[in-house]
């Protein structure tokens, strides 16, 4: 394979406490052909894996940051991605991102902080496929979409400090399937994820460090494939009745760092 891209980028900070980055550009991957005789018996030579076939993509970018004041600072990403796969037949057709996040943080004391964070993200690819080189095509349209939303605390007290953090996540899956133009949709799947955490730490010396750590976890699975599929629920299906993945953890740990050794820090005028 070979790749080629060209982009542009344009930085605007019309002040000091703002800045906005903007990049846009196409890019290109070119794939030889197959060899068709190094093919295995009853290979299909139409079908590529998706990170070695013909693409072509255009982008944009987005990276900005504002820090209205010296307490409090925001950040912004954003991409949206076009994938066109121009000379494929049978597997990856097109694709679509779009994405978009931002982080905010507030430091009313050197010793506290604040942050919280969030993100959308929503992908779409359309392919094809054919059950044998007589069969006619059929093609299966994906639309996943991620949610995530996160929030925390860091606080410091002489040898004392603390973290709290909280993250939060879902996302949403919906696929159909069919004749060409003609899709069934399947059920949707979902989902979520929760983690929580909180840390304390005490510095006993500058060489022995302490920290006491619970942290909560909880993943639950909506997964029409698997759940309630036992082993004879499903006429012609061998199944061993796996479910979906969903855990739900509990978790206190206790460490300690210890750093042997002096380590002293010197600074001369004129350097760093």
């Amino acid at each position: 394979t070979e790749d080629g891209r060209t982009y542009g980028r344009l930085k605007l900070t019309p002040t000091a406490k703002l800045s906005v980055t903007l990049k846009g550009g196409a890019a290109h991957r070119q794939a030889r052909g197959i060899d068709l005789s190094l093919l295995p018996v009853n290979e299909n030579p139409l079908i590529a894996i998706y990170n070695l076939s013909n693409r072509d993509r255009d982008f944009f970018e987005l990276d900005s940051t504002w820090a209205p004041t010296e307490k409090v600072s925001i950040a912004l990403q954003g991409l949206f991605a076009n994938d066109e796969y121009r000379r494929s037949q049978l597997g990856l057709l097109s694709g679509t991102e779009r994405r978009l996040g931002a982080t905010a943080s507030w430091a009313p004391k050197p010793s506290l902080s604040f942050y919280g964070d969030g993100g959308y993200q929503v992908r779409k690819t359309l392919q094809a496929g054919e059950f044998s080189s007589a069969s006619s095509l059929w093609q299966a349209a994906v639309e996943d979409r991620y949610w995530n939303a996160g929030a925390g605390v860091h606080y410091v007290r002489k040898a004392w400090e603390l973290n709290l953090d909280y993250a939060h996540a879902m996302s949403a899956g919906d696929t159909g399937v069919g004749a060409v133009g003609v899709l069934a949709a399947f059920p949707q799947l979902r989902t979520r994820y929760d983690n929580a955490s909180a840390t304390l730490g005490y510095n006993v010396s500058k060489a022995l460090k302490l920290r006491l750590r619970y942290a909560y976890q909880n993943y639950v699975t909506d997964d029409w494939a698997l759940d309630n599929v036992g082993p004879a629920t499903v006429t012609n299906l061998l199944s061993l009745g796996a479910p979906a993945g969903t855990y739900n953890v509990n978790l206190v740990s206790l460490s300690f760092t210890y750093k042997f050794g002096k380590t002293e820090t010197t600074a001369k005028a004129g350097e760093e």
